[in-house]
């Protein structure tokens, strides 16, 4: 009887121990998971700021050349109507000398 209770106990004892490293082990593999879930929160939000910051150099590269091609765009605009004015009145003064 007393050999019987003993084995009894012992796979009782067995029974338990085994139950706790289950839990354990559950709650570990939670425990990483949500580290886990947590580490490509981390990396997306990180992923997220490094295009931003790519794409705004793109973007401030971009514009710095719209506004240099504007700027001489203008530039040859202003200097082809001072020249048209430049021969308007160049015109004008021959047709007045030609005239005395």
């Amino acid at each position: 009887i007393q050999g019987a209770y003993r084995r009894f106990t012992a796979r009782q004892i067995v029974k338990r121990v085994q139950a706790a490293c289950r839990i354990q082990a559950c709650f570990r593999g939670y425990k990483i998971r949500r580290e886990l879930k947590e580490m490509k929160k981390a990396a997306v939000t990180i992923c997220g700021f490094l295009q931003a910051r790519i794409q705004r150099a793109r973007f401030l590269k971009i514009h710095t050349s719209v506004v240099v091609i504007q700027k001489h765009w203008r530039e040859i605009i202003l200097t082809r109507k001072i020249r048209e004015e430049f021969l308007t009145a160049r015109a004008s003064a021959i047709k007045i000398q030609a005239t005395f």
